[in-house]
């Protein structure tokens, strides 16, 4: 069986900002949860009656945008823009190789 999908992905991410400025040193870190989306596909093979191979790829691309607040600031590490922004994006390739065993019902 060939197989394709896709949709919505979400994640925690964190944000680490270490300044070595001497006016502004030190390190703070901010954690929020962020969306993205993701696409994928693969094949599955009945290799016997119970057991099923398979080889499956995703692709998840997270949007790491935060703007309008600073919390970073609020740590005593300053970012030259107003207001402060930080955008990015994460993005993830996976690849995985699996194996399923059905088990019988009982009669």
């Amino acid at each position: 069986m060939v197989f394709g999908k896709g949709g919505w992905a979400g994640s925690n991410a964190t944000l680490k900002v270490t300044s070595t400025h001497p006016a502004h040193a030190g390190t703070a870190s901010f954690s929020e949860f962020v969306d993205g989306w993701t696409i994928g596909g693969g094949v599955e093979y009945a290799a016997w009656n119970s057991v099923i191979i398979g080889l499956e790829y995703d692709y998840v691309s997270l949007s790491l945008n935060s703007g309008g607040s600073c919390p970073l600031c609020d740590a005593g590490i300053t970012i030259d823009s107003s207001p402060a922004v930080v955008t990015g994006t994460a993005t993830i390739s996976a690849v995985m190789l699996r194996a399923s065993y059905l088990f019988a019902p009982e009669d």
